[in-house]
């Protein structure tokens, strides 16, 4: 993990990259990498001395499979909501199928 900025940190993942925001107490995730990035997320949040608890909302910026990828666990094991463009929810649940958002 890299700190870009105060309370800016980067997490590269099979080279990808998320990143975690810090407010105060709370911790927003934007995007959630590729689908094995739980652990890279765990480390991360252990190097700032925080938790999963502390994480408030995701935000995901598009569905592509590394944008996606621990969304749904985030979501479905943690009760965390995910933000994402109604169009792209479909694509949230499937992050290692890469379909296009709309049909060609």
């Amino acid at each position: 993990m890299i700190t870009v900025a105060p309370g800016v940190h980067r997490i590269e993942h099979s080279y990808t990259n998320f990143y975690l925001l810090e407010d105060d107490d709370r911790l927003t995730l934007v995007d959630t990498g590729v689908p094995t990035a739980w652990e890279p997320l765990l480390a991360a949040l252990r190097s700032i001395g925080r938790a999963l608890d502390d994480i408030e909302a995701v935000v995901l910026t598009h569905a592509h499979f590394d944008h996606v990828g621990i969304a749904e666990r985030i979501r479905s094991q943690l009760g965390i909501p995910v933000y994402v463009h109604e169009n792209d929810v479909p694509l949230t649940q499937h992050p290692w199928r890469y379909d296009h958002e709309r049909r060609r």
